[in-house]
């Protein structure tokens, strides 16, 4: 049985090559996207692209999204607590 693993998405090329090489091996089974959110203006931290295109991104892939809202100035502290909650289980579904 595959691993079950949450894998880190900045919903860029990079990310998407890892998960479909990772699929293709057969090595995991996504269970999650976890991505970093802008909590202001609803967008991907890491590329600033609109959170329907990560639900479509992870719809494509197969794996539900799980959005990290982290402020427009985000310290390491908030940063650290927020991927704390997405680990613990307290992150938030990208499903608006």
């Amino acid at each position: 049985m595959r691993p079950k693993a949450i894998l880190s998405w900045s919903s860029g090329k990079d990310s998407a090559w890892s998960a479909a090489l990772a699929a293709a091996k057969g090595r995991i089974r996504g269970r999650a996207l976890l991505t970093t959110i802008n909590e202001v203006h609803d967008r991907v931290a890491m590329h600033a692209v609109r959170t329907d295109l990560l639900r479509s991104q992870a719809e494509a892939v197969g794996v539900p999204p799980l959005a990290v809202p982290i402020p427009v100035a985000c310290s390491n502290a908030d940063y650290e607590a927020a991927m704390s909650d997405a680990w613990h289980g307290r992150g938030t579904p990208a499903s608006r």
